[in-house]
């Protein structure tokens, strides 16, 4: 095992009732690695975090700095390497200093020192004002901040957030991200979020884990998992709207050429690493996110270049400083360009430029595209 693997799991299995909700062959994280665990509803998101923090009863072998961790003594020294955070900040009563002092309490630092040092990280996550506040006196925000500098107060190697900014607004949310980021680079703590929304994801998380009904579906960087998601299923929960069966053969210039089914529209898009044709010409399908969609106004691009369409728009819906249009371009097609994009305010029926750059277009493999 790689030195700087800090947590490692095999043949990792949950049951409850009888039947097994969770089973994993194998994951491995690396030192200051944040890596967002995604999925739908039931997927087993929340109960992989558990089992990984040894609070929920589970099968496997689990290794934690190079250690392979069994029996009640090893599970215990591990555990107190652990922090967590949850959805609710779970604060206890008392205030604001008290809460981020008490695991150090339980782990027998001395008065003084255990003061400074939850004095320090509410000053990191800057509440050190709101230190002697009684925190049923105190915002979500602020809520969330505490038990996340009670958690960080611990210097765990690592650190499991399950949902924390689920109750947030966006302003107190943006603020966080931001601030957590910056916080766990400078401590090079290894992190697995559990999170519904997508929009975290680019900004915080190095790697994705793609969770459905209880096993891991992809894992990749984060750009590789967004723009080419391994299967439809996986595509779709991603947010990729655009996806296309069609017919896909070699081009002369080492590209894939993709006949969209039912169409005259044919798109160029760059060759993926180890994709190889069985035939002269296989039925799969592509996809490209809408935000990776680029739309003008009519006369704004080249319509002789490769995937660029004249288009007219079907609906527009104003998303604050984005545009979100269904295009009819010989294809149904979705996209979300800036507002600053348009002099004009877009309007149903109105024509538009369209590229979609062959880089960002995804090609299914044949075996798993339907």
């Amino acid at each position: 095992m790689k030195q700087d693997v800090v947590l490692a799991v095999d043949n990792l299995s949950v049951v409850k009732g009888g039947r097994e909700i969770l089973s994993i062959s194998r994951l491995t994280w690396h030192k200051g690695e944040f890596t967002a665990i995604t999925g739908p509803n039931g997927a087993g998101k929340s109960t992989l975090l558990k089992a990984l923090a040894f609070l929920e009863p589970s099968r496997g072998r689990f290794f934690f700095n190079g250690e392979h961790i069994a029996g009640s003594d090893k599970i215990l020294r591990a555990r107190r390497r652990m922090a967590m955070v949850f959805q609710d900040p779970l604060l206890l009563r008392g205030t604001a200093m008290e809460n981020v002092a008490i695991g150090l309490k339980i782990r027998g630092v001395r008065g003084r020192q255990r003061r400074q040092q939850a004095r320090y990280w509410l000053d990191k996550l800057n509440i050190a004002h709101l230190a002697d506040r009684d925190v049923r006196t105190l915002s979500g925000g602020e809520a969330q901040r505490v038990s996340i500098a009670r958690a960080m107060a611990l210097e765990p190697d690592v650190l499991f957030l399950d949902e924390p900014f689920t109750y947030l607004d966006m302003p107190t949310k943006a603020a966080l991200i931001s601030e957590l980021k910056d916080l766990l680079t400078e401590t090079g703590t290894t992190t697995l979020m559990v999170s519904h929304d997508l929009t975290d994801m680019p900004f915080l998380a190095d790697r994705i884990i793609v969770m459905m009904d209880g096993s891991v579906k992809q894992v990749g960087p984060v750009e590789e998992v967004l723009v080419r998601p391994k299967s439809r299923q996986v595509a779709e929960f991603l947010g990729v709207e655009n996806i296309w069966p069609g017919f896909l053969r070699q081009g002369a210039d080492g590209n894939w050429l993709f006949s969209i089914e039912k169409t005259n529209c044919v798109l160029t898009a760059e060759r993926g690493k180890g994709q190889n044709l069985t035939g002269p010409e296989v039925l799969t399908a592509a996809c490209i996110r809408p935000e990776y969609v680029l739309t003008c106004p009519e006369a704004s691009i080249e319509l002789n270049a490769p995937n660029v369409f004249r288009g007219v728009i079907r609906a527009v819906f104003p998303l604050g400083y984005y545009y979100r249009f269904k295009i009819d371009v010989g294809f149904n097609l979705s996209a979300l360009a800036s507002v600053t994009q348009f002099p004009k305010l877009p309007r149903q029926g109105d024509t538009v430029s369209v590229f979609l750059p062959p880089e960002k277009i995804h090609i299914f493999d044949p075996v798993v595209a339907n």
